[in-house]
């Protein structure tokens, strides 16, 4: 792949995933940005995976002190962009979590495939078993799973999001990719020049600035459908702190950028 690609990664425990950075022999124009809590112990360990590795390494450790977790990724996540902003000529950028999804042999066809496609701004895939739904939204969906008023709804929510799009995806066509508004799944593929100034975000009361009341309601009479959630109350928690970072980055290069959020049907593993 002759793109010039960079791939972004905000991580803790990094020996964990150490050995499974030979997969990015694939990208011959590479480069790896790693963005890290300033208590990790992690310095030597970089210094010695940038003199090894035949890619470009950046590694950056930041000051990250809010005690809730979105914020936190939501600052790594953006030093990252900072980074990235400062390099030539990227044609894509990789968002990448570092964590068991990613440690497994990536299709690297799949990833040839979709580069060549003018189909797509951000482009996550599906999965065996489709996990990432606090990161997900889409038609019917416009609030967060975590977002209702108790946990026990929240588990429900996320039961029927998962069908649902576990039955989505499965109706598309081969050729075929889910528009939506939000998704990640552990890793997605961004067109570098569409996400120009925008950043991620994971407090709910931004959020909320971008989707409407009227987005809102549908949600509930969408869910309330649903025969798991039909004889409860389901309501929004509008005093929930925390959201998804993802969801912000998405629906801001919606509204900004009028970009295409796209979910593969097929697996990147």
């Amino acid at each position: 792949m002759d793109y010039n690609i960079a791939f972004l990664i905000t991580l803790k425990n990094y020996d964990r995933f150490l050995k499974y950075f030979n997969k990015l022999k694939y990208f011959p124009n590479l480069t790896v940005i790693f963005v890290y809590d300033d208590n990790d112990k992690l310095d030597n360990k970089f210094t010695n995976f940038k003199k090894e590795s035949k890619f470009k390494v950046i590694y950056k450790k930041i000051k990250n002190t809010s005690k809730f977790k979105t914020i936190r990724i939501s600052n790594a996540r953006n030093k990252c962009l900072e980074i990235l902003d400062k390099l030539k000529h990227i044609d894509y950028h990789f968002v990448i979590d570092c964590n068991k999804i990613n440690c497994m042999e990536w299709n690297i066809n799949i990833f040839k495939k979709y580069l060549k496609e003018d189909t797509w701004d951000c482009l996550s895939f599906n999965r065996w078993k489709y996990y990432d739904i606090w990161a997900l939204m889409y038609e019917n969906i416009y609030h967060h799973c975590w977002g209702y008023n108790s946990r026990n709804i929240c588990k429900k929510v996320i039961k029927v999001t998962k069908n649902d799009i576990k039955k989505k995806l499965s109706e598309l066509k081969n050729n075929e990719l889910f528009p939506c508004l939000s998704a990640f799944n552990g890793l997605a593929i961004y067109r570098t020049k569409k996400f120009k100034g925008i950043k991620y975000d994971g407090e709910y009361k931004n959020l909320k600035t971008i989707i409407s009341d009227e987005q809102r309601d549908k949600t509930l009479n969408f869910l309330k459908n649903k025969w798991c959630l039909r004889d409860k109350k389901l309501e929004i928690n509008e005093n929930k702190v925390e959201s998804c970072e993802h969801l912000f980055y998405h629906l801001s290069a919606i509204k900004e950028n009028n970009c295409r959020i796209r979910i593969s049907k097929f697996s990147k593993d």
